[in-house]
């Protein structure tokens, strides 16, 4: 006969903050008969590989204190008062950092960076400087061609990097044979690294006090939107499921427009949409708007694809942006941004295509043919591109 144990972890989606990793990862017991949680410290974190914190009421005597320690002779042996002493007090692991020494090693290589490549099929010479600046891209030798996406904190703190390869000619993630994505403190082999994500780009916003921000998925995304629209901070959660309470508090104070990408139901849209309801109440004196511009205009086969914002910027040339006198601008005024933004960016009559895409993913009614417009010289592909200086 298999024993019926009092508690359980909770079969349900919630997750609560890790007590040791601080991250909303944290699966608590429940008492089975009374379906109320038991105290906060107990339950199990699901960072496997991260952390794993796991406190067991069955183990440490709590059923017994509980026993000793309730009011009355209740039937169904429902705790009224737990006196806090009795709870073991867990100290909080330090978050990890990455030397600097390692950031500085990877700023080089440019000329066997594969992303770097493909940004220079966007952009000129010196806007992919700039870029590489702004966010510290850098080079990696797990394989070849890679890039390292550093996490950087508002104090300037090195959370980790992520490494990823990209296609130089599409600008795509390379998947196959298998996905091309690690931490770089799983590259250095530091043991019992503890990491605490924070959004890629953070270190920006105390370069940019009381600028507006905007939220993509990806690093790619954020930084190529850097360079379409630069009345914005650009940060990146790193994927859909990023988008946390833990990440998003350096942004108290803001005007935060959120760009998710496309799916082929709408629900990363809704998912991020309820997110912003629900940091409008967390994060005090923010402001979280969710801009649904190409969820509108998108065409079924681009949300097939999950396509994002960057899909739809790199379709024309920047400088035809420049040139136009940012005609993709926003202010910071009276009306709301998210709706400032979608009204411009739905009367830009671009009509130069980049170089960087032949593709037109998004609805005809918002994006003109290329016959429609001024025709601007293409970069041309074989430029040789020298960052090493940097």
């Amino acid at each position: 006969m298999n024993k019926q144990y009092p508690y359980t972890l909770d079969p349900s989606s919630r997750k609560f903050i890790c007590p040791s990793c601080l991250q909303k990862k944290f699966v608590r017991y429940i008492d089975i008969k009374t379906g109320e949680y038991l105290p906060e410290i107990y339950g199990w974190c699901d960072r496997k590989d991260n952390c794993n914190h796991h406190l067991n009421p069955l183990k440490d005597g709590y059923e017994k204190r509980v026993w000793q320690r309730k009011h009355g002779n209740n039937e169904q042996g429902q705790v009224k008062v737990i006196s806090s002493c009795l709870l073991p007090k867990i100290t909080p692991k330090p978050m990890s950092m990455i030397p600097f020494e390692q950031l500085s090693i990877s700023r080089n290589n440019y000329d066997e960076n594969n992303f770097i490549a493909w940004l220079g099929k966007l952009f000129d010479q010196d806007i992919v400087s700039n870029l590489i600046q702004l966010y510290h891209i850098g080079t990696s030798d797990l394989w070849d061609g890679a890039t390292v996406f550093w996490q950087i904190d508002m104090s300037g703190g090195i959370r980790s990097g992520k490494i990823m390869l990209y296609n130089p000619e599409t600008g795509r993630r390379v998947k196959e044979p298998h996905s091309h994505i690690m931490w770089m403190h799983k590259k250095l082999k530091i043991d019992d690294y503890n990491l605490r994500q924070c959004l890629f780009g953070e270190h920006l916003l105390n370069l940019n006090p009381g600028k507006p921000v905007g939220i993509v998925e990806s690093e790619k995304t954020a930084i190529i939107a850097s360079a379409y629209l630069p009345d914005l901070v650009w940060v990146a959660t790193g994927g859909k499921e990023g988008l946390s309470d833990d990440k998003c508090r350096s942004l108290a104070g803001r005007d935060v427009i959120l760009y998710p990408d496309l799916s082929k139901d709408g629900k990363t849209y809704q998912k991020w949409f309820k997110k912003a309801l629900e940091l409008n109440v967390l994060i005090p004196g923010s402001r979280f708007t969710v801009s649904d511009l190409i969820e509108q205009y998108a065409n079924a086969d681009s949300k097939q694809e999950g396509f994002d914002l960057a899909d739809y910027l790199i379709q024309y040339h920047l400088q035809y942006v420049i040139e136009n006198d940012n005609p993709m601008q926003i202010d910071n005024g009276s009306q709301n941004i998210s709706e400032k933004i979608t009204e411009v960016e739905k009367d830009c009559d671009f009509s130069v295509k980049s170089e960087a895409t032949d593709t037109n993913f998004f609805s005809q009614s918002i994006l003109p043919s290329i016959e429609s417009g001024c025709q601007l010289e293409a970069f041309p592909n074989d430029r040789t591109l020298d960052y090493l200086d940097l």
